[in-house]
């Protein structure tokens, strides 16, 4: 059940301050409003998947710069410990590599801001396609991730997919149960 921000929310006062608040210029300003101004507050189904998308985001980041060598070594870290044993073989500076690092890495910071969009804009209009639309995608990447991980010999990974799994199936499963109580 949503409930309506207290009136000092929607006042030209507070939505100066808070652009003010984070520095940045009026024109940037308006491109994350999305970030601070909200119609209502936001229910536990869409503040989980904001984080959960907020972390893909990341992540995606963190990834696509480790395209770059002197940014890669905690990617690379990651990847060792993925491709047992932990050996050190593993440098992300090969051509291939980096390109990888790259898209995958605009890919899933893509993913994130989508899930982050249909979670403001779509869920609290149309909640059961937005839901869809959400656990569709994340069952989709869950199984093509973890079939091509265990094919590339990091089975490992599966394990830490299914952390990334339950960062979105756990927030759409409150959102399910809310609207049955």
């Amino acid at each position: 059940m949503r409930r309506p921000l207290h009136p000092f929310y929607r006042t030209q006062q507070y939505k100066t301050l808070t652009l003010q608040g984070i520095g940045l210029p009026p024109r940037l300003g308006l491109l994350f409003r999305q970030f601070t101004l909200m119609e209502h507050d936001m229910t536990r189904e869409e503040t989980g998947l904001r984080c959960a998308a907020g972390i893909v985001i990341a992540f995606g980041i963190l990834t696509a710069l480790a395209a770059w060598p002197p940014l890669n070594p905690g990617i690379v870290l990651l990847g060792d410990l993925l491709i047992w044993p932990l050996d050190g073989r593993e440098s992300g500076t090969d051509p291939m590599t980096r390109l990888m690092f790259a898209i995958g890495g605009g890919v899933l910071a893509a993913w994130g801001w989508l899930i982050w969009r249909l979670t403001a804009e779509l869920l609290p209009r149309e909640p059961a396609l937005a839901r869809s639309l959400i656990r569709q995608s994340v069952l989709t990447w869950f199984v093509i991730d973890s079939t091509g991980s265990v094919l590339a010999g990091a089975p490992a990974n599966v394990v830490g997919n299914l952390a990334f799994l339950a960062l979105f199936l756990v927030p759409l499963a409150w959102g399910r149960r809310d609207v049955a109580a």
